[in-house]
């Protein structure tokens, strides 16, 4: 591994474990904000300030979503372009392997516990929001409630989409040998375009 590599590896490395964190701030901001308006809506009886929350989880949702992207898009880069030399560390290339390897043990469940955290706090807020409103906001927040559930079907498929082990290693894994090979310029390929 040349130096040039090494220290695209390292950066690389980075900015995985800064995407981890990330989505951790994200997620405490989502919960710090929304328990706020919880407990405004509830002490106020407001029943559509309660709504207020669905507006900071539903992005906050699809930012969490955007840092798992990240982190599977760099971490296939790396057993692409990075790995497989015998001074590479292949990390990434093991923990493929180990992935495949039946698990007797505890797995995390982070990606489903933040999917899960989620959607329980917005079926608070919704419930409650139920609960206090008067007949005529009723079908307002029903309607609401049926596009959240829509949104929380699509956002449990890309969570599932992007979770260690789910379709999008593979599938960047593809792309990112595609490129390769373009760069390689295979007889028979196209070059990418820029």
């Amino acid at each position: 591994m040349t130096i040039g590599e090494q220290l695209e590896y390292q950066k690389l490395n980075t900015e995985i474990q800064d995407s981890d964190k990330r989505q951790m701030e994200i997620l405490g901001f989502i919960f710090t904000v929304s328990l706020a308006m919880i407990g405004y809506g509830s002490s106020a009886g407001l029943a559509l300030v309660l709504l207020l929350p669905l507006i900071v989880t539903a992005p906050g949702q699809l930012m969490i979503l955007h840092r798992f992207q990240m982190t599977r898009r760099m971490s296939t880069y790396i057993r692409c372009f990075l790995e497989g030399g015998a001074e590479s560390p292949n990390y990434e290339t093991r923990i493929i392997a180990f992935r495949r390897v039946p698990q007797t043990h505890y797995r995390s469940l982070m990606y489903t516990s933040q999917w899960a955290c989620i959607q329980l706090l917005a079926g608070a807020s919704l419930g409650l929001a139920l609960w206090l409103s008067s007949p005529i906001d009723r079908w307002l927040i029903l309607v609401v409630a049926l596009a959240w559930i829509g949104f929380a079907i699509y956002t449990k498929r890309l969570y599932r989409y992007f979770m260690s082990g789910g379709g999008a290693e593979p599938d960047y894994y593809a792309d990112w040998c595609r490129v390769r090979e373009a760069e390689a310029g295979e007889p028979g390929r196209r070059p990418l375009a820029h």
